[in-house]
């Protein structure tokens, strides 16, 4: 719970400055979410990578997410804002127990439902409605032949790239907080286990877009 409390006085503290400095993402994701954050890290001007620490955790359970980012936290007092990004996939107790403990314990959560390729769709305008993640990634593989002439594969070190020349990414971003604002007054509960499609990716990506741009603006 300390992290909570000094997370949000930093937060307040630097929420003038709309830094994106010394951010930890802890996934419990493999290929996907580990080239996607990378392809946007990288995205940065060399000077600026080395601030976005990515800890990447795979095989890791996913109840475990929040103590392992904790640890993280412990080890290193200069962060300034910490994630979790993961999926609900086929496991929605536990999607909504690690949400809610994270929010306890001052950890932002980038989470996608069904899976990260409904926030990728978005990128192509659209975020059809597909609880079952492998009809959602399917769906998503189509588009993505369609824009790029390849095959979808999850281990592709270049997504993010791909999805910002072949997609709108301004758009998307727009289109995934929507369709999270329409998923979460339509479900049947108020547990983002039955918000879908949705996601809160849109949060965490627009951060770090919008301080690219600031970046190249001259001081």
């Amino acid at each position: 719970m300390a992290f909570g409390k000094a997370g949000k006085s930093k937060r307040r503290a630097n929420s003038r400055r709309e830094l994106f400095e010394n951010i930890l993402i802890v996934t419990d994701g493999e290929a996907t979410e580990t080239n996607y954050f990378s392809g946007l890290r990288d995205s940065f001007p060399v000077e600026l990578r080395r601030k976005i620490r990515i800890r990447i955790v795979p095989e890791v359970n996913t109840q475990d997410l929040v103590e392992t980012t904790l640890a993280e936290l412990r080890k290193d007092p200069a962060v300034r804002e910490a994630w979790i990004v993961f999926d609900r996939d086929n496991r929605p107790e536990d999607f909504d127990t690690v949400i809610s403990k994270a929010k306890r314990n001052g950890i932002n959560v980038g989470w996608s439902n069904p899976c990260i390729e409904i926030f990728f769709h978005a990128y192509y305008g659209k975020m059809p409605r597909n609880e079952v993640p492998q009809q959602c990634i399917s769906a998503f593989g189509r588009d993505f032949e369609r824009k790029t002439g390849k095959e979808y594969e999850k281990n592709d070190e270049d997504i993010y790239e791909e999805l910002r020349e072949t997609g709108d990414e301004e758009g998307a971003l727009a289109l995934s907080k929507a369709t999270l604002e329409t998923s979460s007054k339509n479900a049947e509960s108020k547990r983002p286990s039955k918000y879908c499609p949705a996601s809160t990716l849109h949060e965490l990506v627009g951060k770090a877009v919008k301080f690219r741009v600031n970046r190249k603006k001259p001081c």
